[in-house]
């Protein structure tokens, strides 16, 4: 099997998590572009896990140079049960299909069947329609948001957070602090000192 590498673009848990935030051209995260180019020169495939950085800025797939790209509806304002896969059409057109139905072939002889295009081949039977029209719809009122004010105006929301979160005495707030240069999701994970996290999450959704 040819060698991949998985990895998340923003971690919903520490947004850097061990990589140092990185400025590139879709905001921050982890390099995410300089992995593809690593795992590319020694053959590898890279598939990202976008679930917590598609909802929240601009995705370019061919600037990150990735050969697949996940992401689900449910983070995007859409249903759940659904979700895409983003995958270069290279790729895509050498792989078999693993399920079969519904019009992923294109013609059947007595020995041998042939598969249709991509994105057909992978949609074997009756498709989730009623969610993936959800989805849609879900980024039709993403884009018309901008996602690039919905990514300005979390990194004001993420900035406030942690300044504010600063002022509980005790606490711990993991990741670097936002600046300039840094801008951090807009979430922030911490403890508080002397108190079980279990114990902290109970209280604070009480």
């Amino acid at each position: 099997m040819e060698d991949q590498v998985v990895v998340h673009h923003v971690s919903n848990v520490l947004e850097a998590d061990k990589w140092r935030l990185y400025q590139h051209s879709v905001g921050f995260g982890i390099p995410v572009r300089d992995i593809a180019n690593w795992a590319h020169d020694v053959g590898a495939k890279v598939i990202v896990d976008a679930y917590q950085s598609v909802p929240h800025m601009t995705i370019d797939v061919h600037s990150l140079n990735v050969d697949f790209l996940v992401a689900s509806s449910h983070k995007m304002c859409g249903p759940t049960g659904v979700g895409f896969l983003y995958g270069k059409i290279d790729l895509l057109s050498s792989m078999l299909p693993f399920l079969g139905g519904g019009e992923m072939i294109s013609d059947v002889f007595l020995d041998h069947s042939t598969w249709a295009e991509p994105p057909s081949r992978f949609e074997a039977g009756t498709p989730a329609i009623g969610e993936a029209t959800g989805l849609g719809a879900a980024i039709d009122y993403l884009s018309r948001i901008g996602m690039q004010t919905t990514h300005d105006y979390e990194v004001e929301l993420g900035r406030y957070l942690y300044e504010r979160l600063l002022s509980i005495p005790n606490i711990r707030i993991y990741g670097l602090a936002p600046s300039e240069k840094i801008k951090r999701a807009a979430l922030c994970s911490f403890n508080i000192e002397n108190i079980h996290a279990t114990d902290l999450a109970t209280f604070l959704d009480q």
